[in-house]
């Protein structure tokens, strides 16, 4: 059976791959998932699917300064 998670995005900076969120608008899903980009800062990967098999990286949908620290990101929608 064909896995139904996205892959990482091709980036050598990224870091981590975790605490995914789903979420529905209309038809389309959206998956964000915890990441972050080496001594840059952590972000949320977007992902969009209309199956919840095949899944399509979109972009960083949030970014935050390196500190060393795990920020809160707070509320999204």
């Amino acid at each position: 059976m064909e896995a139904a998670y996205p892959a990482t995005p091709n980036d050598p900076r990224l870091t981590g791959f975790r605490d995914p969120f789903l979420w529905q608008d209309g038809n389309t899903w959206y998956l964000g998932v915890g990441a972050g980009f080496r001594k840059e800062g952590g972000c949320v990967l977007l992902y969009r699917s209309r199956d919840l098999r095949k899944w399509e990286y979109l972009h960083p949908l949030a970014a935050g300064k390196w500190t060393g620290a795990n920020p809160s990101i707070g509320r999204l929608g």
